[in-house]
Order: structure tokens, then C-alpha cells, then sequence
């Protein structure tokens, strides 16, 4: 009798899942877009080569439209003029880690405190470009994703 193992993410009902809610998340987003603008960035477990932007032919329903932006992880926007600096999260997670501190709300602050984006990137986050990292400080508030809500 011969085993034979394969990997979750490579058994048909998975995939079919995984299709699945992208088409449904492509008929919401054409929704949206048809009155709004709307700014699509990879989360942490999309495959994207560090955090690129989703491909478009994802959102064949929604791409047409000029309102929807695929854009990479991390994004930063101005809303009204206020700027806004977003990531999905690893960068926070990351921290959590890799010291002592399990807070998030409190990592979140430090890399503001610190003004660095992803200080642990490249040796333990993934990340495009190594030689820009030096770019990733920055000056202005930014909203990382996080696992529960907290605020201060």
C-alpha cells in the first residue's frame, strides 16, 4: 500500500473555496466601485511577491471600473489631506515575535516613536528591495492591521 500526502492548499476543495470568495469579493467590490473609490491592498496571507498588488484579472467585474486601485502592502494615502500610512500587519507581528513585547497597541507605537516601518525586515519579515529600506522611516501616523482592536 502506497501513501501519498499532499498539502492542504493543493486539494481541489480548497481551491474551489479560495475561488470562490474571490468571486464574491469581485461582485462587492463592483458594487463599491460603481459609486465609490476603493483601494484594494494585499493581507497577510495573499500570495503576492512581497506584497505586491493583487493581479487585476482577479476583479474582472470590478477592474473596468477607474474608481478601484490595486495597490501593495504597505500603501500609504491622503483622504481629505489627512495622510494615511496602512499596512496588513506583519510588521507589527513580526515584532511581537521576536521580543518581549506581546501588545500590539504598543509595538504600534514604538515604530512610531522609532519612525521605522519595519525595523525586523529583511533578516525575519519579508520584504521587495532590500537596498530601499533605509526609505521605510517615516514622519506622519500610519494604521497597521491588527488582530483585535485597541486604541489609546
Amino acid at each position: 500500500m502506497r501513501l501519498t500526502f499532499q498539502a492542504k492548499y493543493l486539494t481541489k476543495k480548497t481551491q474551489a473555496r479560495s475561488v470562490e470568495a474571490i468571486r464574491l469579493l469581485d461582485e462587492l467590490l463592483v458594487q463599491l466601485v460603481a459609486s465609490v473609490t476603493v483601494d484594494v491592498m494585499p493581507g497577510q496571507y495573499d500570495y503576492t511577491p512581497p506584497q505586491q498588488p493583487l493581479h487585476h484579472c482577479m476583479f474582472p467585474l470590478s477592474v473596468p471600473y477607474p474608481t478601484l486601485q490595486l495597490v501593495n502592502n504597505p500603501y500609504q494615502a491622503v483622504v481629505d489631506g489627512v495622510q494615511f500610512l496602512g499596512t496588513a500587519g506583519q510588521n507589527v507581528s513580526d515584532i511581537a515575535k521576536y521580543s518581549n513585547v506581546d501588545d500590539h497597541l504598543e509595538i504600534l507605537e514604538t515604530t512610531l516613536r522609532l519612525r521605522h516601518l519595519a525595523p525586523t525586515a529583511p533578516d525575519t519579515l519579508g520584504a521587495l528591495n532590500h537596498f530601499l529600506l533605509s526609505s521605510w522611516t517615516y514622519a506622519d501616523t500610519y494604521r497597521s492591521g491588527c488582530s483585535i482592536f485597541q486604541t489609546q
